[in-house]
């Protein structure tokens, strides 16, 4: 598994408790991309979907967290679809703490604050710098018996990147 791998099959809840990881998910993730790759499967991870490419995050390299602490924690800086970025909110410049990943057909960006949820503003902010302008990227309220938080200020937003489009409403039923 490439260092990188790590940090980019982030799931949902880690602005501030990320998973570490073990010898045998390493060797059940290598496993699993072996069988996909002689099966002639793409592995779950991919920059490009359906034709679609994620934007490039070593765009936002002036973000990008690379301290020791997040290169010990997760294995490496991450890479062009994935990534820890420390950005300024564009309302009073304070630091949020955004986790990006791709994988498993998704991309997902988590935004935290240390003392407050990010508000409209910042996460409006954070959609345009992480996801392509012409996309559609969504906040998602689960069933509560599905509910995690592992961070009481951070919110999440998600893009499928297999081609599925997010349905949205009619203009007229957003904005009359």
């Amino acid at each position: 598994m490439r260092h990188d791998d790590q940090i980019c099959r982030i799931s949902q809840g880690v602005a501030s408790a990320p998973r570490k990881d073990s010898k045998a998910r390493r060797q059940g993730a290598k496993a699993g991309r072996d069988r996909a790759r002689n099966e002639n499967q793409p592995p779950a991870r991919s920059p490009t979907a359906q034709g679609r490419i994620v934007r490039n995050l070593r765009k936002l390299d002036r973000w990008r967290d690379s301290s020791r602490q997040v290169i010990e924690h997760y294995g490496g800086a991450g890479d062009e679809t994935c990534g820890v970025f420390v950005v300024p909110s564009p309302i009073d410049g304070a630091p949020m703490r955004v986790i990006a990943s791709s994988g498993d057909a998704w991309d997902h960006v988590s935004v935290s604050r240390s003392n407050r949820c990010p508000n409209w503003p910042e996460l409006e902010s954070v959609k345009r710098a992480f996801f392509n302008d012409d996309e559609t990227a969504m906040q998602l309220h689960v069933p509560s018996s599905e509910h995690l938080s592992l961070h009481p200020y951070c919110l999440h937003l998600w893009r499928p990147n297999d081609g599925r489009e997010i349905p949205r409403p009619p203009g007229i039923m957003v904005a009359p």
